[in-house]
């Protein structure tokens, strides 16, 4: 279920170990880490709230930073109160995500039910595509960026909420360049993401995620090779 990566650098022979990982928050406020497996799986998923744990580095500061991606959660438990048990868990630096499908409206800031899920792009001859949400879109050069569209109504407040949220930004535009791309194919654009890359919390540089041909995060000068990969249960 899980798979386990020994990187070892070319230079100084720094290891650095990956594995699959997932978290979960029990009814007591107490949070857990651990390799994905049968076992933690369950435990996942009987937690009120649930999701996945990796970690990037940051070649600035020169540190490892947590990433917690929130996968499941149940109502009574708040997004603050989420964030605060997460950040209490440890010192580390971290940083916290909800799973794209989730949206608050923004008049009531009530839950909202997803109602529909596309993949989107928008290729190198100016052309917005739209396929369903377990689309693949190979060959990303031919494509100048690459999303998801998440659709929500408010029964509340009638309103419709459209979410659009950037996977791969390949041709390295600016947030209004695709802003302003998205606002001439899309009616009544709400909300904008930009998941291309995570940032670290203490500088804003962009994060690494280690693995082959990764810098060397010790030494500065070699490159990371898997030398060992191993899938385990």
């Amino acid at each position: 279920m899980g798979t386990y990566i020994k990187y070892e650098c070319d230079n100084c022979g720094y290891v650095f170990e990956s594995l699959d990982q997932v978290f979960w928050i029990g009814e007591d406020g107490k949070v857990s880490v651990s390799a994905l497996t049968m076992l933690s799986s369950l435990k996942k998923e009987d937690a009120p709230i649930n999701g996945f744990y990796g970690v990037g580095y940051c070649y600035n500061c020169k540190k490892f930073v947590e990433k917690y991606i929130v996968q499941e959660k149940i109502p009574d438990i708040s997004d603050e109160t989420i964030f605060y048990l997460i950040e209490e868990f440890n010192d580390s630096p971290k940083v916290i995500e909800f799973d794209n499908k989730f949206q608050k409206c923004l008049t009531c800031n009530r839950d909202l039910d997803l109602k529909s899920q596309y993949q989107f792009a928008f290729d190198v001859n100016g052309e917005f595509v739209i396929e369903d949400a377990m689309h693949y879109f190979g060959d990303e050069e031919n494509y100048k960026f690459i999303g998801e569209y998440y659709g929500y109504y408010c029964d509340e407040c009638k309103k419709q909420i459209n979410k659009f949220v950037i996977i791969k930004n390949i041709a390295g535009l600016s947030d209004d360049e695709i802003k302003s791309t998205l606002e001439e194919h899309t009616n009544d654009l709400t909300i904008y993401l930009n998941r291309d890359a995570d940032v670290c919390p203490s500088c804003g540089e962009n994060l690494g995620y280690l693995g082959d041909e990764s810098d060397c995060p010790k030494c500065g000068e070699g490159t990371l090779t898997a030398e060992e990969i191993t899938d385990f249960n």
